[in-house]
């Protein structure tokens, strides 16, 4: 039998010894009770506060503390792991442990699991929020699906300052970023999210406004979670704020109100929609029978049509388009569109903005040629690495599609900084990649080993684009110091600035090929020399370069 069991639920603990003073243990992430998908490996997070122990920041641990993720599957055994200390973040006053439930054990309908604190200066346990063998935690299992899915999830802003109006969504999907949300009108801003087949069936996500994040009911750790259902396709939901309702808002048109609706089909091939372009919806005189209110073409392959809303008719609808090959009518693929009716303007028309079919962005292009400086510091290599050429290349025909040696760089000022600018013209995408190579004999090139694609973004907005200089694989160059004597057994070392560097350290020892570390530092200084007494009749210097 195991001794000093103890539960934590978030309290501070009253009993045992100084050593085995942990405060408070929770399960971080997932949650207790969220769904997570069947056959894979599942990371769990969990965080622990320890007197005297954690806090540092010193990503050491506690060297008394032993922490276990234990899971057993549906009707299995239990099992555990070792949990390793999260070295990537620092979260003071607490220490952040993982562990893994491998896939093998993701199955069935759930898994239960609890994480156990050993702390073996005095062999007390102690469990996250208090779930322990007895009364584990558990996740929900779902297994992964099948078909591709598009859910398409609305955010109604009615309750957000509309100054500052700028939604988004992050999930996942975007690695928690920002993905803009398109505007529906009335309100309303949604975004397709295409979910593939073999995923997890559960859909997490959260809005946004600029910078800021919505927060739910139940804390800053909850996220949205939407479920797809075997073998659905498609599905929508349409959310509010923080779920705050919207304070004013009508549920029934007043007035009888005309709506102006567009759908543009630009992208679209037009023999599959030369038999016409429909509107469907939920509410009269809209039906949900394809192509029942034809829409009329206009000129640029736009399709409108005017509708009038009864009074007492509901604000809130959702309406989607049909398209006619010539032989049948087909849908959309994606979501319902939510629209809120906004009267506000009568006896005006009220016009929903332009609609793109499928909700289809086109491709942001520049209007007006482009110049883009490209530059790299060659400094830090022997040149014959590169006698035979420095190049530019990338994404394009601009960058000669990944071709090295086409787009050749000059040092036209000889002094290692090789450049050429190059023309993007009008049309032109905003968003692209590029690296440089290096030959030797002009026949074999070498590429940047040591960094990713290097992104970059043009516009309108600056039509003569210089890039900033960067070192080859952005390397900091090896500074070449002097050593001058200035008198009384002082020295002045002094050496070239460093590309990039914020500052030096200096390191001395009587042996010449000491390895520099902290009990030989003798300074650190953001110039480019360093005055030291010389105490011993030998002295070998070493200077490295920061960033």
């Amino acid at each position: 039998m195991k001794t000093g069991l103890v539960s934590l639920i978030g309290t501070a603990l009253l009993a045992g010894s100084a050593l085995a003073a942990v405060e408070t243990a929770n399960l971080q992430w997932p949650l207790n009770g969220s769904t997570q998908p069947a056959g894979l490996d599942l990371t769990v997070y969990s965080r622990v506060l320890k007197t005297g122990c954690t806090g540092a920041c010193d990503m050491i641990g506690c060297t008394d503390l032993e922490p276990n993720l234990f899971f057993r599957p549906e009707g299995g055994a239990w099992d555990s792991v070792a949990m390793t200390l999260n070295t990537a973040d620092c979260y003071a006053p607490s220490e952040e442990y993982a562990g893994v439930i491998p896939g093998v054990s993701m199955a069935g309908n759930f898994v239960d699991f609890y994480i156990e604190y050993h702390v073996t200066s005095d062999d007390t346990y102690y469990y996250a929020e208090g779930f322990d063998s007895a009364a584990p935690a558990q996740y929900l299992l779902s297994q992964l699906t099948t078909e591709e899915f598009t859910y398409t999830m609305c955010l109604n802003t009615c309750n957000l300052p509309q100054g500052t109006l700028n939604p988004g969504v992050a999930g996942p999907f975007n690695s928690w970023g920002f993905t803009n949300l398109v505007d529906n009108g009335g309100g309303i801003w949604c975004y397709d999210l295409v979910v593939p087949a073999g995923s997890d069936p559960t859909i997490q996500f959260k809005f946004r406004n600029n910078a800021d994040w919505e927060s739910l009911p139940g804390g800053p750790f909850v996220n949205r979670e939407y479920h797809i259902a075997p073998g659905s396709t498609s599905d929508s939901g349409e959310y509010l704020w923080n779920d705050d309702e919207c304070a004013g808002l009508p549920t029934e048109l007043t007035h009888n109100l005309t709506v102006i609706f567009e759908v543009d089909m630009s992208y679209q091939d037009p023999a599959s929609y030369s038999g016409g372009v429909s509107i469907q919806g939920s509410a009269a005189p809209l039906t949900w029978d394809a192509g029942a209110t034809p829409m009329t073409p206009q000129a640029g392959n736009t399709f409108t049509t005017g509708l009038t809303f009864l009074a007492g008719s509901s604000t809130n609808i959702e309406f989607k388009f049909t398209r006619n090959d010539g032989v049948s009518w087909g849908w959309e693929s994606v979501g319902n569109r939510a629209l809120f009716l906004d009267e506000s303007a009568w006896p005006a028309p009220f016009i929903v903005p332009v609609q793109f079919w499928d909700n289809y962005q086109p491709p942001q292009v520049t209007t007006v040629p482009v110049n883009v400086t490209f530059s790299i510091d060659m400094n830090c290599l022997d040149a014959s690495a590169y006698a035979g050429g420095v190049s530019v290349t990338g994404g394009g025909d601009v960058l000669a599609n990944w071709t090295p040696g086409v787009n050749l760089l000059s040092d036209a000022n000889n002094d290692g900084i090789y450049d050429i600018t190059l023309t993007y013209p009008a049309g032109s995408g905003f968003d692209w990649e590029h690296k440089f190579n290096m030959s030797a004999d002009g026949v074999n090139w070498n590429w940047e080993d040591n960094v990713a694609n290097r992104p970059f973004t043009i516009s309108d907005a600056n039509t003569d684009q210089v890039l900033a200089t960067v070192a080859w694989d952005n390397w900091l160059c090896p500074p070449s110091i002097s050593i001058s004597y200035i008198g009384a057994n002082q020295v002045m070392l002094s050496w070239n600035a460093v590309p990039g560097a914020t500052s030096y350290n200096v390191y001395g020892d009587a042996e010449p090929f000491f390895v520099p570390a902290p009990e030989n530092l003798l300074g650190t200084t953001a110039s480019t020399s360093y005055n030291h007494n010389v105490v011993l009749n030998k002295r070998c210097f070493v200077v490295t370069a920061n960033n």
